[in-house]
């Protein structure tokens, strides 16, 4: 879980960059939130460095605060609370976000975004029994 931890403290000081160089692996997955009517899946450092320059273009870049943290095998459900400023716009927003992370050898090797608690614990505890199924003899 101190990935985790590390992983938004990199974000809050300087977005997506230091990710690429520290947290992300070359083949990084970023599934975003299904609650979102145009949400997708990048495949790849650069699609998913490219998708967050594009979010902090739109929102400013967005601090994230870690509420709590559970882990389970590769897994961590974190649960966060996002603020931003509009660039254009100056609006203020404050979302709590949860996010589903898959992490080995010291990278995020994958993500999940959701705004909904529930939906975020489904697909948590989904993967960590997949992941404990595939891990017995």
């Amino acid at each position: 879980m101190a990935l985790a931890r590390r992983t938004y403290e990199l974000w809050n000081l300087g977005g997506p960059e230091p990710l690429v160089e520290q947290i992300w692996p070359a083949d990084v997955v970023f599934h975003e939130s299904p609650e979102l009517p145009d949400g997708g899946i990048y495949r790849g450092v650069e699609a998913v460095a490219e998708r967050m320059r594009d979010l902090v273009e739109t929102a400013g870049h967005f601090q994230m605060s870690v509420c709590s943290l559970e882990g389970c095998g590769d897994y961590v459900l974190a649960s966060c609370v996002m603020r931003a400023r509009g660039t254009m716009s100056g609006l203020r927003l404050t979302q709590q976000i949860f996010h589903v992370m898959r992490c080995r050898g010291g990278l995020v090797r994958e993500f999940r975004a959701h705004l909904d608690a529930r939906r975020a614990r489904l697909e948590f505890e989904r993967l960590c029994q997949a992941s404990r199924m595939l891990a017995w003899p």
